[in-house]
């Protein structure tokens, strides 16, 4: 019987900032983390766009605790999470941005540029994900 080597995975986490236009920060971090790393452009735009829009669109309880950025790195990929505290009746979901839209278009972009994708909602957290193959055995 032949025995698998282990995959080493790395687990970096960040905390969200308090604005939006702190976001460059984020991505810094992440750059950081992803250097050498196939797709790192791919990446680096998903966690700017998952980070703005839980700054822009998530409206966190009084009390709760603040949101996260989570990069997961292996030899296959590099998984995104970023999670906010859960708003009563607030999910994010894609929709459709008009031509003229500003906005709109962010989990489209996101869903376009990564492997995989999803939105998990908890009773107490919204979880949103990126999975991106990087290569690897």
């Amino acid at each position: 019987m032949s025995a698998t080597p282990r995959t080493r995975t790395r687990c970096c986490t960040r905390p969200l900032p308090a604005c939006a236009r702190d976001v460059a920060r984020i991505r810094v971090w992440a750059a950081r983390r992803l250097v050498g790393r196939a797709r790192s452009e791919e990446v680096l735009l998903v966690v700017s766009e998952l980070a703005t829009n839980a700054l822009v669109h998530a409206s966190a309880p009084p009390g709760s605790r603040p949101g996260g950025v989570v990069l997961r790195l292996d030899a296959h990929g590099v998984e995104v999470r970023v999670h906010t505290p859960a708003a009563p009746g607030r999910v994010p979901a894609p929709r459709a941005a008009g031509t003229g839209a500003e906005s709109g278009r962010g989990l489209a972009l996101v869903a376009a540029l990564a492997d995989a994708w999803g939105i998990d909602p908890g009773p107490d957290r919204v979880r949103v994900w990126a999975r991106f193959a990087t290569g690897g055995a």
